[in-house]
């Protein structure tokens, strides 16, 4: 006697069942563990290159270039960030003596000024002291590029 309810056939549910696994291991599995889209890194900022530093009456004068190499966004560059190290003429030449650099200020891009290729600073240091200084560009964001080279001069 056949029932009044009519059921699917067998081969219904396993091909239902092959489809159900086909697509849990395409879309769920995939190809590893799943993690949200990482934003492609910025371009890098150029090295300041070429920094220069005068011990003038009272002051001292910086000046510095970047390095025009490819990969390194000239126009990403909004500033410079100019750091000094004082310490005792004594340990001028002590290149192991740690040094605290800390920000002395900071110098606008300006594209489009008198001398595109170099930027210029005047600073006060304390006298008699020997005074170090590293420059560093940096984003409209805040993040500072490379370090220069420390460059240094004794103040009398």
């Amino acid at each position: 006697m056949k029932s009044a309810i009519n059921l699917p056939e067998k081969s219904f549910w396993i091909r239902a069942g092959l489809f159900v696994l086909v697509f849990l291991l395409l879309f769920a599995a995939g190809c590893g563990r799943k993690t949200p889209p990482v934003p492609p890194d910025p371009p890098r900022l150029p090295e300041i290159v070429d920094a220069r530093i005068e011990n003038q009456h009272g002051h001292v004068a910086l000046s510095w270039m970047i390095a025009e190499e490819s990969g390194a966004g000239r126009g990403h560059v909004a500033g410079f960030y100019v750091y000094r190290a004082d310490v005792s003429p004594m340990l001028a030449d002590c290149g192991s003596c740690p040094r605290n650099y800390r920000h002395v200020a900071s110098v606008p891009f300006r594209d489009g000024r008198d001398n595109p290729e170099r930027w210029y600073l005047k600073d006060y240091p304390p006298p008699q002291t020997a005074s170090f200084y590293k420059i560093r560009s940096f984003r409209a964001s805040g993040a500072a590029g490379p370090e220069s080279e420390a460059i240094g001069v004794v103040v009398e």
